[in-house]
């Protein structure tokens, strides 16, 4: 574990503030009109116009990553909009995504991802069920270098596998955000609820997933 943001851990949130602390690194992220609900403990609350956690540059090693793994708990609001749970940058140089998981709205709000292949091409696609209003889901991609491969889950069960995942290294000083698009200049602005989310420095296997 090399990230861990919890809205119900009051040493990563202490229920008031603008800044959100990885319990585990180095990562704190900045609130920008997110606000804290006490649901479950805790929850970061996200309007889908404005709101969003900007983690710094500091998640560049971890997405570097060969082997890598990123787990969140968030529930849908309903979103009108394409937008962004978490994204990091691969180039700032036409705002193309490194990693990423979001919602489309052609589809009546169902999840996405988004990775690089070793030659910098994009692997985003849609996959799993549909995300409904009333429900929390549990999102896990862990990504293994040594197949080149990406194992995408929702709610612990595998939804797809992605191939030729490669480790691009990351260029230019854009931030990794949580609840928008990482890029200054587009929105996608998640409309929903996040409780936490982990990064992790290895490939988890299906059984540590569930």
């Amino acid at each position: 574990l090399v990230f861990n943001m919890d809205a119900a851990n009051r040493a990563s949130y202490p229920k008031t503030g603008t800044t959100a602390t990885d319990t585990v690194g180095n990562v704190n992220g900045t609130i920008s009109g997110v606000s804290f609900e006490t649901t479950n403990n805790g929850i970061f609350d996200f309007d889908g116009s404005d709101d969003y956690i900007d983690c710094n540059t500091d998640l560049e090693s971890w997405v570097e990553g060969a082997n890598k793994s990123f787990f969140a708990w968030i529930k849908n609001d309903g979103n009108t909009s394409t937008a962004r749970i978490f994204g990091a940058s691969y180039q700032d140089s036409g705002d193309k995504t490194g990693f990423g998981l979001g919602i489309k709205k052609t589809t009546n709000n169902k999840p996405f991802y988004f990775f690089r292949t070793s030659g910098g091409s994009a692997l985003y696609e849609e996959f799993g069920d549909v995300l409904n209003t009333t429900d929390w889901y549990h999102f896990a991609f862990s990504v293994n270098g040594t197949t080149n491969e990406a194992l995408v889950y929702q709610n612990g069960v595998l939804k797809v596998t992605v191939s030729s995942v490669g480790n691009p290294s990351q260029t230019g000083v854009q931030t990794a955000k949580i609840g928008k698009h990482w890029a200054s200049t587009i929105d996608q602005y998640f409309n929903g609820n996040v409780a936490n989310m982990h990064l992790y420095n290895r490939a988890l296997s299906s059984t540590e997933v569930l």
